[in-house]
């Protein structure tokens, strides 16, 4: 199997998760069913992981396609248990989304090195979206859980970043 059917294996789930996890950050859904989904993708995207890591010659892979992708693995698999715990605070997660969205700029870059446009945009795109993820989910006013408010800065960050 090629390394390109792998991924888009990979990111068709990646896709239904991200169409649940909007939908359920604007209240359709429950926190189990939502865990459920996250773990499976996290479950799927870090066997995709180990193959391109460990697979040797077969996978077609190297350890840079197999560490960027676990990046997201950590996130599906993290999220997952966040909400099948019903876990309030979500900053750690938050702090951890800020972490992808820095890493994925000279990810980007160095994508763009090997002359795959295609990639370096969608690491780029995944980046915003990431940072956007961790303003969501780390700056959190209240003991009200933050996937309620999504996309809203604090107080703090207003008073950091006017216009806010």
């Amino acid at each position: 199997m090629s390394l390109y059917s792998v991924l888009g294996m990979g990111l068709l789930f990646v896709g239904g998760v991200l169409v649940v996890n909007g939908l359920w950050l604007h209240g359709y859904g429950g926190d189990d069913d939502v865990a459920i989904f996250n773990l499976l993708v996290g479950i799927i995207t870090f066997l995709i992981v180990m193959w391109w890591g460990f697979g040797g010659a077969a996978s077609q892979g190297t350890p840079f396609n197999a560490a960027g992708t676990m990046l997201f693995s950590f996130t599906y698999l993290w999220l997952g248990v966040n909400a099948y715990r019903g876990t309030e605070d979500q900053r750690g997660f938050g702090w951890y989304c800020a972490f992808v969205a820095v890493v994925t700029i000279p990810t980007g870059y160095l994508t763009l090195l090997t002359g795959d446009i295609g990639l370096t945009l969608l690491w780029w795109v995944w980046g915003f979206s990431g940072q956007r993820s961790a303003c969501s989910w780390r700056w959190s006013e209240t003991n009200t859980p933050s996937r309620l408010r999504p996309l809203q800065p604090s107080s703090a960050a207003r008073r950091h970043w006017p216009g806010t």
